[in-house]
Formats: C-alpha cells, structure tokens, sequence
C-alpha cells in the first residue's frame, strides 16, 4: 500500500507542472476596451486581446488600441525573448494579437520586475498609465 502511495504522490509531482499550464490557457479578451473596463478581473491573468497598433514607443513598447470611437489604449511592453516577436508586426495601424499578462503596476515596478529600461520620456508618459499588457507572442491578424 505504501508503494502505491508512493507511486501516487511521485505522478502528481510530476503532473502537477504540466496540468498548471494547461489550466494557464490565454483567456480571450474581445477588445481592448472590454480589457480596461474589466482590468481588476484581468490582473496577472493570462489574456489574448486583439487591436490596433496605435503608436510605437520604443522598440519594445508599445500602444495597443481598440480601434474603435473610444480610442481605449494599453501599453504593451515586449520583453526580451518574447517568442515570435517579429518587430516588423509592430508598425503603426497593423492589426494584431497579443497574448501576455495584465499587469496592474507602475513604470518602475515593470522595469525591475522585467529587468526593463524604459526610456526617460517614455517614463514620464508611462506615469500615468496604471495598466500594462507584458507580452508573450504577438501575431498578425
């Protein structure tokens, strides 16, 4: 019987990982806008949003926007070794997809958090931003 316990709690060591990302799924987010007016139930949530490339910060900064009449915006920031990122997606107007991590934070807090440096500019205009999309894959739509 110990045996079997044992046998037990060794596939659970080693399923556990496997099944956390599994239950980690991306959760569709229909727009930006539907992203901000929801961002508490979003936070550290793992999301796909889709949108419009508003404008470009920096070469791994960026404004995502819904594209519609409200114009609701979120900075997204592409850390290094981001899989697929291809920077050419990232022009102004181009329709993308971003899967990544809603995170509620400021500037600083993203920086040390993801051994970033955001621009002195940047920074000032980041101020006033609160909520962050951290970026994992980018793809055209």
């Amino acid at each position: 019987m110990k045996t079997m316990q044992a046998i037990s709690l060794a596939m659970v060591t080693v399923l556990a990982p496997a099944l956390g990302q599994a239950e980690q799924e991306a959760m569709p987010v229909g727009s930006v806008n539907h992203l901000l007016d929801n961002a508490g139930k979003y936070v550290n949530e793992r999301i796909t949003v889709p949108g419009e490339v508003e404008e470009l910060l920096d070469p791994r900064t960026f404004v995502l926007e819904s594209g519609g009449i409200f114009m609701d915006e979120v900075t997204v920031v592409v850390p290094k070794g981001t899989k697929g990122f291809n920077p050419a997606l990232l022009r102004e107007d181009s329709d993308i997809r971003v899967t990544g991590t809603v995170r509620q934070a400021s500037a600083v807090d993203i920086e040390q958090e993801l051994d970033f440096k955001f621009a002195p500019a940047i920074k000032i205009e980041l101020d006033s931003a609160d909520t962050y999309l951290v970026a994992e894959t980018i793809e055209a739509r």
